[in-house]
């Protein structure tokens, strides 16, 4: 991973935590820097705002959570004998990553601002509009 790309994974990383922490509103940049340990021209030259950097977590959180998806789906790719028993394994292991304490905790967080810049829609698109998608695709 290049130095820019871990600098910008470290501020992401920061934000999630300032945000899980405080609630999107009573976050700072200030909060954001101060735990990431960089000034604020170095995070503010990554990210323009608290709003830049929720939709860029957002967006960080649905992909992963595809990815979580397609890992899931694996299984399906290959032909079944039972597809009832292929499809309770990836409910299983899908169900296994939302359930996950920091899938709980990333979605309720999205939840609570999905109303702010089209988040919802934006999360949902990339996330369950796509899996639902590709399993489609599958079946």
């Amino acid at each position: 991973m290049k130095k820019s790309e871990a600098r910008r994974q470290a501020i992401l990383d920061a934000a999630t935590g300032v945000f899980h922490a405080a609630g999107f509103d009573r976050a700072s940049m200030s909060d954001i820097c101060n735990r990431v340990g960089f000034s604020k021209a170095t995070v503010y030259g990554y990210f323009k705002s608290k709003e830049e950097l929720l939709l860029a977590i957002a967006t960080e959180a649905a992909e992963t959570e595809f990815a979580a998806a397609q890992v899931a789906m694996g299984s399906l790719a290959q032909p079944a004998a039972d597809l009832a028993a292929a499809l309770d394994g990836f409910g299983r292991r899908y169900l296994a990553f939302t359930c996950s304490p920091e899938a709980l905790a990333m979605r309720r967080l999205i939840l609570a601002e999905a109303g702010r810049l089209g988040l919802g829609n934006q999360c949902y698109d990339l996330g369950p509009a796509r899996i639902t998608a590709a399993l489609a695709a599958l079946l």
